[in-house]
């Protein structure tokens, strides 16, 4: 094989490669479609599917965004109506992917007008890069983080430097999953099965049977969270507060048998972010202490409370006096 035979069967195969990786276009949240199996796609092409199916609808009444700590709960947790609400929580992702998605949907003009944030716990030190959408947006994410302090915004210089190394790393793990053989027969495997379907049609999983297991209390994380970068996302945050939609943040719960003294530099942390909501104006509650009366429904972890639970609390605390303002 000659060199230039080489070179453009190299590129035809990258091609090929990264089309067969790419998510699928279907709606899967139209009323009547399949979604059997969609729960073992990458976590990137749950995103892809979640935004494409606010993108052919209407904007929502109510939108709820967050990680796996939100994605149990559904339409009738929160006691609404069937089309009013729409559950975008993503696993394995964080406030940073929520913001990102938002202003995303946002420029689409389909930004909820009820916007839910939920915010992984202070103790979990959740903060990871968006792996969502794909280059060069993502690209463009990178490059906007990094050039902030010239923008006047204060980034304290290790805050900065392990930004950097993070978005590096990020695009590394992205070029990785190109070549990821399990996620591509995720994706041709996926949707096949209809025993499989454990995604309501309003975007959340549906809530299984679990047992009752004692409540761990949660290990302390190396801090991971970078303060001088949350303050700046929660100004991105607020930047898109009041223009036709309002949003709410809220701490996510754990376990009350499970609670823990805080570390001092996640009291910092906590201490920074409510000063920040408060010299913003932006609403953002401390996590609530959810009771528990040893019956089922039980929550998964520590961590990830029952929706049964959680749902209701949002409703009155967040739901019902914004539908009262109205």
């Amino acid at each position: 094989m000659n060199l230039p035979t080489f070179i453009l069967a190299f590129v035809l195969g990258i091609a090929l490669l990264l089309l067969l990786q790419s998510p699928p276009r279907q709606d899967f949240f139209e009323p009547g479609a399949s979604r059997g199996g969609l729960e073992i796609l990458p976590v990137t092409d749950l995103a892809a599917v979640k935004f494409q199916h606010a993108l052919r609808n209407k904007p929502f009444d109510i939108g709820l965004f967050g990680s796996s700590r939100s994605e149990a709960l559904g339409t009738s947790h929160l006691g609404l109506s069937e089309g009013e609400f729409f559950n975008f929580s993503i696993p394995g992702s964080s406030i940073r992917q929520t913001v990102l998605f938002l202003e995303m949907l946002d420029e689409a003009g389909k930004l909820p007008r009820l916007v839910l944030i939920s915010l992984d716990n202070i103790q979990f030190q959740m903060y990871l890069n968006p792996l969502f959408p794909e280059a060069p947006r993502r690209w463009q994410q990178g490059l906007r983080d990094l050039l902030v302090p010239l923008r006047g915004e204060n980034i304290d210089l290790g805050d900065f430097t392990h930004m950097a190394y993070r978005h590096v790393l990020n695009e590394w793990w992205a070029l990785r999953r190109v070549f990821d053989q399990a996620g591509l027969q995720r994706r041709l495997l996926c949707c096949q099965n209809p025993d499989l379907d454990n995604l309501s049609n309003d975007g959340s999983w549906r809530e299984k049977i679990m047992r009752s297991v004692p409540m761990a209390i949660p290990e302390i994380q190396d801090p991971y969270i970078l303060d001088t970068y949350l303050v700046y996302d929660l100004k991105r945050v607020k930047r898109l507060d009041g223009n036709g939609s309002k949003i709410v943040i809220y701490e996510s719960p754990v376990h009350p048998d499970a609670s823990r003294s805080p570390t001092p530099f996640e009291s910092m942390t906590r201490l920074l972010l409510f000063r920040t909501c408060a010299d913003l104006a932006l609403e953002c509650i401390a996590a609530p202490t959810l009771g528990d009366d040893g019956n089922a429904p039980y929550w998964r972890d520590s961590g990830h409370p029952a929706p049964s639970y959680l749902g209701p609390w949002l409703a009155e605390v967040i739901i019902n006096p914004a539908k009262q303002r109205q």
